[in-house]
């Protein structure tokens, strides 16, 4: 198993490969930057690329005011979100509720919206919100926790409706979500990369191919063999939770298999 290594030993390592001068820290010399920023890039591009399971997460959605009642918005360290539940849970009651929110067509939800009775001000009400310089009424429940959402811009999310006895809007505490969330990059010499030791031994091997390519204007077949290597072996075993091989990145059960009868 490969081990983790800092930003600074990665460093090192490969200005040993480059049979560059030795340092204490990324700073040290202008190649051991360049090393440094390198590694920074690769490790970028593999985040882009593999959408890390290390790197989803639970997080909540951000509140917006009693102006707009039923909109939340996206948490901006937040790309994808693969599902919203809301606590159903009354004040009077003990245990949290998280209910899942059906994430629906943009479309049929503003519909829904627009075809509700206005008049019934017992269960019905409607908010103005501005959308660049233009206004556009939202209907929606006040007497009924959230069933549905959706969003006109992946950004902004509006819900059916919420329940107005408990709160005057729909509320960030009251929310549990799940999915991507940016990688976080620390360009310290202690800094350890957030990759599991697959991809870390990828990022590594990667790196060192690209730093022979580009400070050193040669290449290095024996560091594009192990990253080829390294890649081959992540594409086969990602996965560290299999989970009856249900991972996190492919459920093998449902893969085609190729193999004779």
């Amino acid at each position: 198993m490969a081990m983790k290594r800092t930003l600074l030993e990665l460093t090192q390592d490969i200005l040993t490969s480059l049979d560059g001068d030795e340092v204490t820290a990324i700073a040290d010399t202008t190649e051991s930057a360049s090393v440094a920023a390198i590694i920074r890039q690769c490790f970028y591009e593999l985040a882009a690329n593999w959408k890390l399971p290390e790197h989803f997460a639970l997080f909540e959605l951000t509140e917006t005011s009693t102006s707009s009642p039923t909109i939340m918005t996206k948490p901006t360290d937040v790309i994808t979100i693969d599902w919203i539940k809301y606590d159903n849970k009354l004040t009077a009651d003990t245990p949290t509720d998280y209910r899942e929110v059906k994430f629906v067509d943009r479309k049929w939800l503003l519909e829904a919206g627009l075809a509700l009775d206005t008049t019934d001000t017992n269960n019905i009400a409607t908010f103005n919100y501005t959308i660049g310089s233009d206004i556009f009424p939202f209907p929606h429940y006040k007497t009924q926790w959230p069933r549905f959402y959706s969003t006109y811009n992946d950004g902004t999310i509006f819900f059916d409706g919420y329940y107005s006895a408990e709160d005057t809007f729909l509320r960030k505490t009251k929310t549990m979500c799940y999915g991507l969330k940016e990688s976080s990059w620390s360009h310290t010499d202690s800094a350890v990369p957030s990759l599991d030791h697959k991809l870390s031994n990828l990022l590594f091997q990667t790196a060192k191919a690209q730093c022979f390519q580009e400070l050193k204007q040669v290449e290095n077949p024996q560091a594009e063999k192990k990253s080829r290597r390294a890649l081959l072996t992540l594409t086969k075993e990602k996965n560290d939770i299999n989970n009856g091989n249900k991972g996190a990145y492919w459920d093998t059960e449902k893969l085609p298999n190729y193999g004779r009868r």
